[in-house]
């Protein structure tokens, strides 16, 4: 699967979602995340451009790849997910092949579905809290995903950001 995103910075979640909800979007989510990115201890991953996450959500974990990210126009990059039966069990096999736990980020989400596009609402908890909310909107290319961040009232420019906008906010 090939995921395609922008991230619209400071955004007002309150005015985003009272206009979703005006628009008869639909509320997939609303709770807290909790991810744990590994890597190898060169950083082999993250030079490469590839995140290994894995990813509690609503009660399930999903382990995810995601390859090099091209961020011509936005963020497009290959995505495989598995949901995992136990988190922990996961964690400890990654560790027993090499791997290390490079950072953790707690964040709640609000996400929902509108025509074609999935809007993700996030605000970082702990050492992340210095971030403002911020929107990320999912779509097919580019165009779509910044028509729908119209329609929606957001008027910024969308940013194709990773883990640079943690670099963004540094203090």
């Amino acid at each position: 699967m090939r995921e395609k995103e922008l991230k619209f910075l400071e955004v007002d979640h309150e005015e985003v979602e009272k206009k979703l909800e005006e628009m008869g979007a639909e509320k997939t989510f609303s709770g807290e995340i909790h991810d744990t990115f590994f890597d190898k201890n060169d950083k082999e991953l993250q030079n490469s451009g590839q995140v290994l996450r894995l990813r509690s959500k609503g009660g399930r974990s999903v382990l995810t790849w995601k390859g090099k990210a091209d961020f011509e126009k936005v963020k497009d990059r290959e995505e495989i997910e598995v949901e995992v039966s136990n988190h922990e069990e996961i964690a400890k096999i990654l560790e027993k092949i090499g791997l290390e736990k490079t950072h953790e980020t707690r964040k709640h989400r609000t996400s929902y579905k509108l025509g074609p596009v999935e809007i993700e609402l996030d605000d970082f908890k702990g050492r992340l809290d210095h971030i403002p909310e911020f929107v990320e909107i999912e779509g097919k290319d580019a165009e779509t995903i910044r028509k729908w961040a119209k329609k929606i009232g957001i008027q910024k420019e969308g940013k194709a950001w990773g883990l640079q906008l943690i670099e963004h906010y540094k203090n």
